[in-house]
C-alpha cells in the first residue's frame, strides 16, 4: 500500500508517524527471513543482521508474521541518510565489515498477517494493536511510533531535520499494490524523480560531470523537463562518470538540448525543485540523491511518481 502526496489533514480520524528516509520491505518472517522490495525483489542476503527477527519468532508463540517497514541506515547526526543506505542496497552478500561500518535499522508500521490470520481486512488501528501487542523486540528491529497531533508532529520533524510526515486514516484497510488517499505523505520539501537522459561535463573544462538532463514519461518515449547541476558533489560526479559512459546512445529523447550527450533511461534520481515554469521546465531543481531502489519502469507506470498538482507541505 502506498500513501499519496498532500497536505497535512486534521482531527481524529486520523493517525500520524514520521516518514522515514528509507528503504521498504516487506519482511515475512518464519523459520528463515524473506525481505522484498517494493520492486517485488528479494533483498534478504543484502541485510543479514534483520535475521534477528528468526531468533525471536523461535522464542515466541507464533509461527509467521508479515511485516510493513522502512529500512534506515543513519549517519553521524543520528539522522536517517538514503545515501547512507545506499551503499548497502546492491551488495547482496555485505561483508562483516560493511555491516559494522553502516548498521541498518527496520522500522516496523504494519502488521500484515500473523501465523494463518491475514489481517489486512482490519482497520488501521486494529492492526497497529495487533501490532504492539506482539511486544517485537529484535537487534536491529524497532516498532514505529504512533502520534495523534499532526501539527505537532510536522513541526517537530521539521526541527529535527526528518523527511516529514504520514498521515493514515484510522479506519483505512491495507490495500496491497493501491496508492491511496487513506495514507497521506507530507514531506518537508517537494521532491519528485526524474530519469537521467543525458549529461553534459562541468563548463570549467574539468571533465567531471556538470549537469544532468532530466525526463519524465511520455507515451512510450521520455520528454526533456529540465536539466539539473546543482547538488552533483565531486563524489557523485565520480561515482556517474564511468556509469554514464557505459550508456551512451545516438538517439536523444524528446527536447534533449543539443549539448547534452544522450543515454539510455536506466538511471533514478530524486529532484528537489520550485515547480514548473510556463514551458513545463523544472525551476531552480537541484539533485538530492540517486534513487538506486527504483527504475523508469517505476515512474512509467506509478502515478505517484514524477511531476504532481498535489500540495506537499503542511502549511
Amino acid at each position: 500500500m502506498l500513501a499519496t502526496p498532500g497536505s497535512l489533514p486534521s482531527g481524529p480520524d486520523w493517525t500520524f508517524e514520521c516518514k522515514w528516509d528509507g528503504m521498504r520491505l516487506l519482511a515475512t518472517v518464519t523459520d528463515e527471513l524473506r525481505l522484498l522490495t517494493r520492486n517485488g525483489n528479494d533483498a534478504s542476503a543484502r541485510f543479514p543482521e534483520l535475521s534477528s527477527m528468526v531468533d525471536w519468532i523461535a522464542t515466541s508463540e507464533h509461527e509467521r508474521l508479515v511485516l510493513d517497514g522502512e529500512l534506515i541506515a543513519a549517519d553521524g547526526s543520528a539522522l536517517p541518510s538514503f545515501s547512507l543506505l545506499a551503499h548497502r542496497i546492491h551488495r547482496n552478500r555485505p561483508d562483516q565489515a560493511t555491516g559494522a561500518d553502516i548498521p541498518v535499522t527496520y522500522v516496523v508500521f504494519d502488521l500484515l498477517g500473523r501465523d494463518d490470520t491475514d489481517l489486512r481486512p482490519l482497520t488501521y488501528v486494529e492492526r497497529r494493536r495487533h501490532l504492539e501487542q506482539l511486544q517485537l523486540e529484535c537487534e536491529h528491529v524497532v516498532v514505529g511510533e504512533t502520534f495523534t497531533d499532526g501539527p505537532a508532529l510536522f513541526r517537530a520533524t521539521a526541527e529535527q531535520g526528518l523527511e516529514g510526515v504520514v498521515a493514515k486514516r484510522n479506519g483505512s484497510r491495507y490495500q496491497s499494490g493501491v496508492r491511496s488517499r487513506d495514507w497521506i505523505k507530507i514531506p518537508h520539501r517537494e521532491t519528485h524523480e526524474y530519469v537521467v537522459v543525458g549529461w553534459r561535463p562541468e563548463r570549467s573544462g574539468t571533465g567531471r560531470v556538470g549537469s544532468l538532463a532530466l525526463a519524465v514519461a511520455d507515451g512510450s518515449d521520455w520528454r526533456f523537463t529540465g536539466a539539473a547541476g546543482s547538488g552533483l558533489t565531486q563524489a557523485l560526479s565520480d561515482a556517474l562518470a564511468p556509469v554514464l559512459d557505459e550508456i551512451t546512445i545516438a538517439q536523444a529523447p524528446t527536447g534533449l538540448p543539443p549539448d547534452f550527450t544522450p543515454v539510455a533511461p536506466h538511471l533514478v534520481v530524486e529532484v528537489a525543485h520550485l515547480g514548473h515554469s510556463a514551458e513545463g521546465l523544472l525551476r531552480h531543481p537541484a539533485i538530492v540523491r540517486l534513487r538506486p531502489d527504483l527504475t523508469p519502469t517505476d515512474l512509467a507506470s506509478d502515478p505517484g511518481t514524477g511531476p504532481s498538482s498535489e500540495p506537499q507541505g503542511g502549511a
